[in-house]
């Protein structure tokens, strides 16, 4: 649980940081916040080999199910902020692109079936009569 609880924190902690950045676009640096400027910067500081285990580590993170919505946030990062030279020259990084991108089919699929359901669920809302009540609330409320 403790390990849920530290990934999640993580986890919020890395979105809450890029969607600041994505939001402030053409801010300058100086008025990012702090944490996203050392997120960023550390991804660029990374030597060649660290970026080959990084990049190791974030796809065996991307092939877990709860793990990885914070790898595909890494991947984006790591996309934005190394040149796709320096990915190009990594060791094993045609098999990992392959790998990444069975894994992302997998996880829009799951994603559709999700989107599916709520479809399925509101039509037995709507069937119900459920549906037009929650709909009059809401325009009540407006």
């Amino acid at each position: 649980q403790m390990r849920s609880i530290v990934t999640n924190y993580a986890m919020d902690t890395v979105s809450k940081t890029l969607e600041e950045q994505s939001n402030e676009g053409s801010k300058d640096t100086n008025g990012a916040s702090q944490k996203d400027v050392n997120l960023r910067r550390w991804v660029r500081s990374l030597s060649r080999e660290q970026l080959e285990k990084f990049v190791g580590i974030v796809e065996q993170w991307n092939s877990n199910r709860r793990m990885a919505p914070m790898a595909q946030m890494f991947i984006s990062l790591l996309l934005a902020e190394v040149p796709a030279e320096t990915l190009q020259k990594l060791e094993g990084m045609n098999a990992t692109c392959a790998n990444l991108l069975s894994y992302f089919e997998r996880h829009q699929a799951r994603v559709d079936a999700l989107l599916q359901k709520t479809f399925v669920f509101d039509l037995v809302l709507q069937s119900s009569g459920m549906g037009l009540a929650l709909m009059d609330e809401f325009d009540n409320a407006e």
